[in-house]
């Protein structure tokens, strides 16, 4: 196991979760692509500015084919619902070119997105 981190959270002192491997890049873009490279699903939790960027970001790249993996959302005590309700209201008003349920699954318990992974 192991975690990518920034230069700069580095230096803001962001907490380094002990008996994993830390890999540190020089900058938030730099940190995705690598995260990117070595995945196959991608599980959101709830998080800030950082966390919706890259769930954005793999999320566009899974829909316009350049990255083949699985997505999705764990929605603790309702955090996702309003942005699964924009994107869904994105798909229903034809702003998104496709339906992003397609790619992406929202799961409320850790257990249901084990079963997920597993499959």
């Amino acid at each position: 196991m192991f975690g990518v981190t920034t230069t700069g959270l580095t230096a803001k002192g962001r907490a380094i979760v002990e008996g994993i491997e830390n890999v540190e890049e020089p900058d938030l873009s730099t940190r995705i692509k690598h995260m990117v490279s070595m995945s196959d699903a991608f599980v959101t939790l709830p998080g800030g500015l950082g966390t919706f960027e890259e769930f954005f970001s793999v999320m566009s790249q899974i829909k316009a084919g350049e990255l083949k993996a699985t997505c999705a959302l764990l929605d603790v005590d309702g955090y996702f619902k309003p942005l699964v309700e924009m994107l869904d209201l994105s798909c229903e008003t034809g702003l998104n070119s496709c339906d992003w349920r397609a790619f992406c699954d929202v799961f409320t318990t850790p257990d249901d997105i084990i079963d997920w992974l597993e499959k």
